[in-house]
């Protein structure tokens, strides 16, 4: 009784590929590959029951001038062997083996010897040395390899979510969160349907920059990022904000990310702190100046060991209609009691 068989055309005739069989109708059926390649085709038409005593696969009469051939018994076995190893040896995988081929390792935090060497720039000028504070230009190759831990990752997707379902835009979010009633900036009601909230900013972030820039004024606020880039504890990641300023293509100037190190020097990584600065915009380049009027300081903190501070390029921004970078920073101690995490805003 047959179980199944494989046939294969190669060439001009049929051969046998592969066969599984039982007793004797075995050899005689890998010998017969003609005969065997109709019975399969009258098969498989007819639905009938594949039968060794089917007239079909008797061996035909052979002319008396015709020269008996040899079987050609090991050539099967060769091609029908591998086959049947091959079928054997794809079993599917247990759960062990299915967990550890889908799970994902996760990456190890960025250390401060792997910051600077991906950002070593020679000490002088325009070389970002500035005494252990370096200035990454904004094409630098490998600023694309800041990621989030998963973790974070995770908490960032849920909270643009929530951006998206209470707040007109995630500018009226920042602008409100971040500047504040310090910059003038209030949340009001953008619309109000079955008891759900949407909420704006008022002044919105157009307004405020068109203002700022009308009146030659440069708002600056520098604050904890609240989804930092996966690096070793103790290494802490700021955000330095911008509206206004000469011109809205103005960006961050390098005076204005001078002001930020040096009010880092003074601050605290308790996730509540943050400077914000309201100057005259002819005046930056003086930063702070007697127009400068400082909002918002924190408590002394330990001396900034080094630093490093770019501004992401256009491709990698998550917030391109408002200038910010971003600032990395070791300090030479960091105290006992400090806590370096940082929560994110309250969902408001």
């Amino acid at each position: 009784m047959i179980f199944a068989a494989l046939v294969v055309a190669t060439g001009g005739g049929w051969r046998a590929a592969a066969a599984v069989a039982a007793g004797p109708t075995f050899v005689p059926l890998l010998r017969r590959g003609p005969a065997l390649a109709g019975a399969v085709r009258r098969h498989r038409t007819t639905g009938g029951v594949l039968a060794a005593s089917e007239p079909s696969l008797a061996v035909p009469p052979r002319s008396p001038s015709s020269p008996a051939r040899a079987p050609r018994r090991g050539r099967t076995r060769a091609r029908t062997l591998p086959l049947l190893r091959a079928s054997a040896s794809h079993r599917p995988p247990d759960d062990a083996t299915a967990r550890f081929s889908t799970e994902a390792r996760e990456p190890e935090p960025f250390s401060w010897d792997t910051l600077t060497g991906l950002f070593r720039s020679p000490a002088g000028p325009g070389g970002g040395g500035d005494g252990g504070r370096r200035i990454v230009p904004s094409d630098h190759p490998n600023l694309a390899l800041f990621r989030r831990s998963t973790a974070v990752q995770k908490s960032y997707e849920e909270h643009k979510k929530h951006l998206d379902a209470r707040w007109r835009s995630p500018y009226d979010y920042l602008v409100v969160t971040k500047f504040g009633e310090e910059f003038g900036f209030e949340r009001a009601v953008h619309s109000d349907a079955d008891d759900f909230c949407v909420y704006k900013a008022s002044p919105s972030l157009d307004q405020a920059s068109e203002f700022a820039i009308r009146n030659g004024l440069t708002y600056l606020k520098l604050v904890p990022n609240e989804f930092p880039y996966d690096v070793e504890e103790g290494i802490e990641h700021w955000c330095l904000w911008k509206i206004g300023g000469t011109d809205v293509s103005d960006g961050i100037l390098g005076e204005e990310m001078t002001w930020a190190t040096d009010q880092l020097e003074g601050m605290r990584w308790d996730g509540s702190c943050g400077s914000g600065l309201i100057a005259d915009a002819q005046d930056v380049a003086a930063l702070p100046s007697p127009q400068a009027r400082t909002i918002k300081s924190a408590a002394q903190n330990a001396a900034i060991e080094d630093s490093l501070s770019w501004v992401n390029p256009p491709h990698l921004q998550s917030m391109p209609l408002l200038p910010h970078a971003h600032i990395l920073v070791l300090r030479s101690c960091q105290e006992e009691s400090d806590d370096v995490s940082v929560p994110p805003s309250p969902p408001i």
